[in-house]
């Protein structure tokens, strides 16, 4: 049985409850395969109750397929679990209105949907991780102080979104995790829609004595975004020989992060039980 979810969803025999974990989705292949591994791992957490993943576009299967995937195991209703980093356009609307259009023909109900990944303290620890992944020597990935490290300038990465909550929520995030591993200069700086854009931070990072630059994208997968990074960052290398320049690495298909998300499926699915 399950850590998380009970083996049985309602004292309603006719109820059955099912989840569907939902990602943005890439052409990458290696992107791909990452969410299927997370998948692969929340799956396992959410046993017995029955869970299919999909992906919002530009990969399958697309979520009229796990709709009907769960309706063929006999889901009554479904919980939909968006792996999604900030509140914005795909989770206020794009996910939503897929969902509903792939399961209302097919006779099953919407429980809801679960929150975006936003600030939170898993997040925030996952993503200090990768930081020291990329930054820290063998003597202080032991232990970081907590002291500011002047030998390093970190720059936080985000997509970029044109809703200005989801922006100030990734400004919000950057200064959070700035907290967890302090360095010299710290700035956030986005890929698309807002700015400083990641040139811009880059030649800012420049100015700053520092022997180390970290980019760090936040982002969850591998995709066309991150191989951009990578060679923005390996030009930087070139043109500078003078410091360091490192990428840390998506947050990835990570047991922590599934777990975030099975746990936040036992929670509605505990919530949905009561009323039933």
């Amino acid at each position: 049985m399950s850590d998380y979810l009970p083996q049985q969803t309602s004292a309603n025999s006719a109820i059955r409850a099912g989840v569907m974990l939902v990602g943005h989705g890439t052409r990458n292949p290696a992107g791909q395969s990452e969410f299927r591994n997370l998948f692969k791992q929340f799956e396992q957490l959410v046993q017995p109750t029955p869970s299919e993943l999909a992906f919002l576009e530009l990969a399958e299967p697309d979520i009229a397929t796990a709709a009907k995937a769960l309706h063929d195991r006999g889901v009554t209703h479904v919980l939909v679990v968006p792996v999604i980093l900030f509140t914005a356009g795909h989770a206020e609307q794009d996910i939503p209105n897929a969902v509903y259009e792939a399961i209302a023909p097919l006779g099953i109900v919407s429980i809801g949907q679960t929150a975006a990944l936003e600030c939170s303290t898993e997040v925030l620890a996952l993503s200090t991780t990768r930081f020291r992944e990329a930054a820290c020597t063998v003597k202080c990935a032991e232990g970081c102080s907590g002291e500011v490290c002047s030998s390093a300038a970190l720059v936080m990465v985000g997509r970029g979104s044109s809703s200005p909550e989801a922006t100030e929520k990734a400004r919000e995030f950057a200064r959070l995790r700035w907290r967890h591993t302090p360095t010299l200069a710290m700035q956030s700086a986005f890929i698309h829609g807002q700015e400083p854009t990641v040139e811009m931070a880059m030649n800012d990072c420049e100015k700053h004595q520092v022997a180390t630059v970290v980019i760090q994208p936040h982002l969850l997968f591998s995709g066309l975004l991150m191989d951009e990074l990578r060679e923005q960052v390996k030009r930087r290398q070139e043109q500078n020989a003078n410091q360091r320049w490192v990428i840390a690495e998506t947050l990835g298909a990570d047991r922590k992060l599934a777990e975030v998300f099975a746990k936040r499926a036992h929670d509605a699915l505990k919530s949905f039980t009561r009323d039933y």
